[in-house]
């Protein structure tokens, strides 16, 4: 499963994105042999799901054995430097993928314990570092992060459950729902500080702890991977971090979380292509296979642009957080987190409609069980909404943007009207001075209120033209890419230019 994605390989292999080309192609190519034996209990997984007995949640056996098989083999918190593999975000990123790919519930496990394992790393206590973060890396303990409540869904600052001292540790009470692997050995819990308003992120071990888990949700998709309902009733706890610094803590964290889930859509996505195209060089239709109908191949060619073009946002937003953590630097540090955002919302939303493509490539056939192309859909649509909504990160964009204020934003434009030799890139470069004045007109209205309504617009502008440029870049490296570079730039115009009007109209409020 790693040797049959070319364009995978390429952003491996050619891309110059990775040190130890040789380490990091051997890697995955021992961890696609381990993701063909995933995928073969993936649909079973599914139909059978996660269910509550008692306070006890019992999951498929072969969701946990997926879960050890992938641990066991060294594939588990993976950027983990104390006693972990050490990756790369671009290296860890091709693991999720391809895990992804093969059971995005499977995923889903493995990634809370990895974020669960990086906050420990990040912000724990020495005795937390020996004690509980090597047995998260060993598989022996899994991870949930537990944000969400009742009354704080998006808006965290609306969340009750209340951290209280007690000795030289601390207590929690509190409900937090759709928490995903509710029945994990440790959890990371935002909490309220006593009566205060300001929030403290807590650690908290689940075992004879007085946590239980009061429901496992019936969900759209991801039935294996349980999501469900924690209580904590004076739960004992100890502090992560700073007091009153959980809010930016779990923001820094959540950042990272977002290109873990956008490599999830785009494993996801992947899978369903590949089914797309096999069903369609296959399967015949008014005497020809369905591969060479017209009315079909500009279907099968946009799932393959937005997929790859997904793929290439990804993997550079990668490799600029690899190189932030080596060079810190704050200027680069708001440029990245900007990235994030657009790299989340375009890889989750373009990705889910490729696979919403890839059943309609299917016809009937792909809207029943049996070719388990329907479930890829059914997973994939959470990954729109988990970890910042498709909105929020419009939001965030937008105000990361205008945070430097109307002089950052006018620099912006005047890098955007250097003059340029290659008709590809004076396309991509009239794109970008389009969103830079769009932004101006934007930022001189000096409403946040209509900063807000034109967000999508504006953000899905600037990811269109980011991949374009990032695609671009690539075929600077390797003339095999330019071709790919063209027809991403010629097939997202259209769109570009549809949401370029959109917000024009959307100024005159």
């Amino acid at each position: 499963m790693y040797r049959d994605n070319k364009d995978l390989v390429w952003t491996i292999e050619k891309s110059g994105l990775v040190d130890d080309v040789e380490e990091a192609s051997a890697l995955l190519d021992s961890l696609g042999e381990i993701a063909c034996k995933v995928r073969d209990t993936r649909s079973h997984n599914d139909r059978i799901g996660s269910r509550l007995d008692g306070c006890k949640v019992v999951k498929p056996e072969g969701l946990t054995r997926s879960c050890s098989l992938v641990t066991n083999a060294g594939y588990s918190c993976l950027t983990i430097k104390e006693g972990g593999p050490g990756l790369s975000y671009v290296v860890s990123n091709a693991v999720h993928e391809i895990i992804a790919r093969a059971d995005a519930s499977v995923m889903v496990v493995l990634a809370l314990t990895g974020g669960v394992a990086d906050t420990i790393e990040t912000f724990g206590t020495p005795e937390a570092k020996t004690e509980i973060l090597p047995k998260l890396v060993s598989g022996e303990y899994s991870g949930a992060m537990c944000l969400t409540e009742p009354e704080a869904g998006s808006d965290l600052s609306a969340l009750k459950t209340v951290a209280t001292k007690d000795g030289n540790g601390y207590r929690i009470s509190g409900e937090k729902i759709f928490i995903s692997s509710c029945d994990a050995d440790v959890h990371v819990v935002l909490a309220r500080d006593g009566n205060t308003q300001q929030k403290s992120m807590y650690l908290v071990m689940a075992r004879n702890n007085a946590v239980c888990v009061e429901r496992v949700e019936e969900k759209c998709g991801l039935h294996a991977s349980p999501t469900g309902t924690v209580v904590y009733d004076d739960s004992k706890a100890l502090l992560l971090g700073e007091s009153g610094k959980g809010m930016s803590n779990m923001f820094r964290l959540m950042g990272l979380a977002r290109l873990g889930v956008a490599a999830q859509a785009i494993g996801a996505c992947q899978e369903a292509c590949s089914l797309a195209f096999s069903y369609a060089e296959q399967r015949k239709q008014f005497k020809t296979e369905l591969v060479n109908l017209p009315g079909l191949r500009p279907v099968l060619d946009g799932m393959k642009l937005d997929l790859v073009a997904a793929r290439a946002l990804l993997y550079h937003t990668s490799n600029a957080l690899d190189k932030l953590q080596k060079t810190p630097d704050k200027s680069d540090k708001h440029l990245v987190r900007r990235k994030m955002f657009l790299t989340k919302m375009f890889a989750t939303e373009h990705c889910y409609r490729a696979i919403d493509d890839a059943l309609q490539v299917h016809g009937g056939s792909g809207y029943m069980k049996e070719q388990g192309i329907e479930q890829l859909l059914r997973d994939a649509r959470v990954f729109r909404i988990y970890e910042g909504t498709t909105q929020i990160q419009e939001q965030m964009f937008v105000q990361s943007l205008f945070k430097g204020g109307l002089a950052s934003l006018a620099s912006q434009y005047a890098d955007a009207i250097r003059i340029r030799w290659d008709c590809l890139d004076r396309e991509i470069l009239r794109m970008e001075r389009r969103i830079a004045q769009a932004a101006l007109r934007l930022g001189l209205k000096r409403r946040e209120d209509l900063a807000q309504y034109c967000a999508h617009w504006l953000a899905n502008m600037a990811a269109d033209a980011l991949a374009a440029r990032v695609l671009f870049t690539q075929s600077q490296h390797d003339e095999s890419r330019r071709q790919l570079a063209e027809q991403f730039t010629n097939y997202c115009l259209p769109r570009f230019h549809s949401n370029e009007e959109a917000l024009y109209r959307g100024l005159r409020r």
